[in-house]
């Protein structure tokens, strides 16, 4: 039966009964299942919004090509913006970027605000300082990357004013540790050496075989 033609008393006996399943498969394993049972039985109560992602897509790595701006740098703030009071919709991740390096477009110095809304399961309550990240973004004014999966809710940029990292719906976003094999490649990629699209081919096919992907 669809989640919601569930009444909400079957609803609840749910969670409780998954919480129960869960408990003999480990801790980390029973909180990740009650808090997407919770978060589907949440959303389920406001009729303008549909459950976030029904599964998870695959990242289709050729996407990057599509980002406006390419940077590696360490995270300098973080914080999760709540919107909860301004209507029914997600909180989202603001960003301060302290800029390493620019692999694709421009930015107007060493500090760069952006915004993440994580279209797979919210956003980390913090986030790592002590490693350098690579982030793809996108302006407000590009388009959304393509529906990846079967379904999911779009909506729009935070703030508009701000660029916010790449990811197309259910799928992963665009945040990869520089010095990890996809960070390295992403390197060559840019380097302005060979060609970009065989590059990026030999990257997806790596990324299909070993399931890897970005961090979130």
């Amino acid at each position: 039966m669809p989640w919601e033609g569930i009444t909400s008393r079957a609803k609840r006996k749910l969670v409780l009964r998954i919480g129960k399943v869960t408990r003999s498969l480990g801790p980390k394993w029973e909180d990740y299942v009650i808090a997407r049972l919770v978060f589907a039985f949440v959303l389920s109560a406001m009729p303008s919004i549909s459950i976030a992602c029904s599964m998870a897509a695959p990242m289709d790595f050729h996407d990057i090509l599509l980002a406006d701006v390419v940077v590696s740098g360490t995270v300098h703030r973080y914080e999760i913006v709540d919107v909860g009071a301004k209507g029914p919709l997600p909180n989202y991740a603001r960003i301060e970027l302290r800029v390493a390096d620019v692999y694709k477009g421009e930015v107007g110095g060493r500090m760069l605000a952006i915004t993440w809304d994580n279209s797979t399961f919210g956003e980390p309550e913090d986030f790592p300082r002590d490693k350098v990240f690579i982030f793809a973004l996108r302006s407000s004014e590009t388009p959304m990357l393509p529906l990846r999966g079967p379904s999911a809710t779009v909506l729009p940029t935070p703030e508009s004013d701000l660029m916010t990292i790449l990811q197309a719906p259910c799928a992963g976003a665009f945040i990869f540790e520089q010095n990890g094999p996809v960070g390295r490649a992403i390197e060559m990629i840019f380097d302005g050496e060979g060609d970009q699209k065989t590059e990026i081919n030999v990257l997806s096919e790596y990324l299909r075989m070993n399931g890897k992907g970005g961090i979130y």
